[in-house]
């Protein structure tokens, strides 16, 4: 099989700390790395381009777009550049410890797609879709009945039998209501028992592969970890302070987190009091904690700072999983911070 080409994507303000990263993607694989700005600042861009002039292995390209583009219409974008066998994608707050391939390629024998990459902040089962929940959101890459559902963390398709789904139905990696969907497909998707309000990045196009008889399956690769939306918690940091802002870290630092429904992000009309709790717990408990925590790690290290100890949640875990990616995170800064720092320098120049 030839080598694999990887998109990663950055958005604004990502670049600095989360670029660190692709070196352990490289030291732990054979795979090569498109490293793609979805609206980054320009001394961001020059920082990657930096990057891929010092290793091989690196190619830069920027989305053509005057803003951010969704991340779903990013990866149609990225699909549409796709001329090899498999179309591959990971998020920007994904590190490897070790071969993290070495179990996702040979499946790819028998599967059309290939899935990993949950949170550090998710725990077990919780990536399963509920019965009865409306929404089928990122982080549920599989039913309660098993069927996967896949998820755009880290994903390897085979590109022509995905290019033939998107192709015939006009559905790509795009979010989307239940209104939003052809019905043709909407048939197909009944036909799964999996008529919900909204889908989430990528599910839709997955359900339409599983409805033609395409095998799917996620895996648990444990040299892959993934923070899990940094790059949404880099972009809410960079926001003016608001008023909504303003009242989230109030209601945050009084822990009113009735009133904070609305910050989690998936929470739609009509999803019942358990799915509003469950992300209330996610979000507020773990997800925030995690991401926020990761950040904070970064900054410490790029600023010559002590690494504070990581936050407690009411997962011991969580907590057990985001201790031991925070000593992988030290480690690999101690050893490839330098390299990072004088692409960043380069790119100033």
């Amino acid at each position: 099989m030839p080598s694999l080409e990887f998109n990663v994507v950055y958005t604004p303000g990502s670049v600095k700390y989360l670029s660190l990263f692709v070196w352990s993607l490289l030291e732990n694989s054979d795979a090569c790395f498109r490293l793609v700005s979805n609206g980054c600042l320009p001394i961001e861009n020059q920082h990657l381009l930096a990057m891929c002039r010092r290793e091989a292995r690196l190619e830069f390209h920027a989305i053509p777009a005057k803003a951010s583009l969704p991340h779903g219409q990013a990866l149609n974008y990225l699909h549409a550049l796709t001329r090899t066998e498999h179309f591959c994608f990971l998020d920007s707050d994904i590190f490897a410890t070790g071969d993290f391939l070495g179990r996702a390629v040979p499946s790819l024998a028998d599967h059309v797609a290939v899935f990993s990459g949950s949170p550090l902040w998710i725990e077990p089962a919780g990536d399963v879709l509920p019965a009865g929940f409306p929404n089928v959101n990122g982080e549920f890459n599989r039913t309660d009945k098993g069927l996967c559902l896949g998820c755009t963390y880290f994903a390897i398709y085979d590109h022509g039998a995905l290019a033939d789904v998107m192709h015939s139905t006009g559905v790509g990696f795009e979010e989307a209501r239940w209104a939003e969907i052809p019905e043709a497909e909407r048939r197909e998707i009944r036909a799964l028992s999996l008529e919900r309000a909204s889908y989430d990045t990528g599910k839709v196009v997955n359900l339409l592969l599983a409805s033609r008889g395409h095998r799917m399956v996620n895996l648990d690769i444990p040299d892959l970890w993934h923070v899990g939306g940094t790059s949404f918690q880099v972009l809410y940091d960079r926001q003016p302070p608001t008023l909504r802002k303003r009242l989230s870290l109030l209601a945050d630092a009084l822990g009113l987190k009735k009133l904070m429904v609305w910050r989690a992000r998936p929470f739609r009309s009509g999803a019942p009091p358990s799915e509003t709790d469950r992300y209330l717990t996610e979000r507020q408990r773990h997800r925030d904690p995690v991401r926020e925590y990761a950040l904070t790690v970064l900054d410490a290290l790029f600023r010559a700072k002590p690494v504070p100890p990581p936050p407690a949640t009411d997962s011991a875990l969580i907590d057990q999983r985001v201790a031991e990616a925070r000593d992988h995170i030290v480690d690999l800064f101690f050893r490839h911070g330098p390299e990072s720092a004088r692409a960043r320098g380069a790119g100033t120049r």
